[in-house]
């Protein structure tokens, strides 16, 4: 499976793919995981212990190819529903 290093923007409340590199061609729900690496730390919604298993939701960004938003449910997507970012988190993370 690929994964893609991204960062945080708790402005926007949505990840951004790092190197330039755009978002996959994800649909609204495509399951994704989270993974800190290297010190890393994810925004304080997604940082726990099972963060690499838990699956969480693609939101599509709108007019953006870099960007994207995560959602708790499937059906939380497909409504544009998403988990808002109280911080940025930091250092090495991915999602895949």
């Amino acid at each position: 499976m690929l994964r893609y290093s991204i960062t945080g923007n708790s402005t926007n409340n949505s990840f951004v793919m790092a190197n330039g590199v755009t978002v996959p061609n994800w649909a609204n729900g495509t399951a994704v995981v989270l993974i800190a690496e290297n010190g890393g730390t994810l925004p304080a919604e997604f940082d726990n212990p099972l963060s690499s298993v838990i699956p969480y939701y693609v939101v599509r960004v709108a007019d953006s190819t870099t960007e994207f938003k995560l959602a708790a449910t499937a059906y939380d997507a497909s409504q544009g529903n998403f988990i808002d970012l109280s911080d940025d988190g930091s250092g090495e993370f991915f999602v895949q």
